[in-house]
């Protein structure tokens, strides 16, 4: 049996990138970092930070530009994908990344909540199509 599943949480190092395939398919890339600290033989605190790729397809895609910030809290389902790619010298360079399956948002940083208005988000009226769209979501 083999198994390649991935779960972690993190916060986002910036803001997530929108773009589409060429036949129309919402793809969005996230970068999160997961920070691990532990207590070393000598019982000195260490800390180290790993960054991580994510990529999120679809649906998902969409409503994860619209609503993750970076600095907010977010929790990864999904699998450990290898892609080769060609560098500008020609050189091959393979890039490891996370292919969400499932998102689950956490906290916004304060700064977010603070210069969050509600201009900003506007309310979802009851019944509307976009709130219909985010309630079949898997996540």
């Amino acid at each position: 049996m083999n198994l390649n599943y991935c779960v972690l949480t993190g916060r986002l190092t910036a803001e997530p990138l929108l773009r589409s395939t060429a036949s129309g398919i919402p793809v969005a890339n996230l970068g999160i970092a997961i920070n691990r600290v532990w207590n070393d033989k000598a019982g000195k605190k260490q800390e180290r930070t790993d960054f991580h790729n994510v990529v999120v397809w679809g649906k998902q895609a969409v409503v994860a530009t619209k609503f993750l910030v970076k600095g907010q809290e977010v929790l990864i389902q999904g699998y450990l994908r290898t892609r080769e790619l060609q560098d500008n010298e020609g050189k091959k360079r393979f890039v490891a990344e996370i292919v969400a399956d499932r998102i689950h948002f956490g906290r916004k940083p304060k700064s977010a909540d603070v210069a969050a208005t509600e201009d900003d988000q506007p309310p979802l009226e009851v019944g509307s199509q976009e709130e219909a769209e985010l309630e079949n979501l898997p996540f």
